[in-house]
């Protein structure tokens, strides 16, 4: 008989921890909050490419800003999809950019009202572009 009541006094004690334990304790803690650790994909809008003398840098931030619209391979204009296609024209690229609305064709070309129809690039992009080119030529 002792070994019964000793064995009803422990189960006893056991399931009644295991319900205490789940009430609510009188103490401040802090909630348990679950985030989603995995890793999200990038966008290409989150995307971030430093502006750097490579093909990845010009291709994002000059040619598929300010030249694609018009210069790819559905357009009678010469293509600049391609890297070689972009290294082939890349004096003609920078004249045009640099130098052409002194001549009256600016690239990116202009609206009847004197705006840009795409983003003129800046001088860092451009400097960018021409330290490309003559590390590719």
């Amino acid at each position: 008989m002792p070994f019964f009541v000793k064995s009803q006094f422990l189960f006893i004690f056991i399931v009644g921890g295991l319900l205490t334990s789940c009430l609510p304790s009188n103490s401040k803690k802090s909630s348990v909050e679950f985030t989603d650790n995995r890793i999200k994909p990038i966008t290409e809008d989150e995307r971030v490419i430093p502006i750097e003398a490579s093909f990845e840098s010009v291709y994002e931030h000059l040619i598929k800003k300010s030249c694609l619209k018009c210069h790819n391979s559905k357009s009678p204009q010469i293509s600049f999809e391609s890297k070689q296609e972009i290294l082939d024209n890349s004096d003609d690229i920078i004249f045009y950019i640099e130098d052409g609305c002194d001549f009256g064709t600016c690239m990116p070309p202009q609206n009847p009202d004197g705006t840009n129809k795409a983003p003129l690039p800046t001088e860092e992009i451009l400097k960018a572009f021409k330290e490309w080119v003559d590390e590719n030529n």
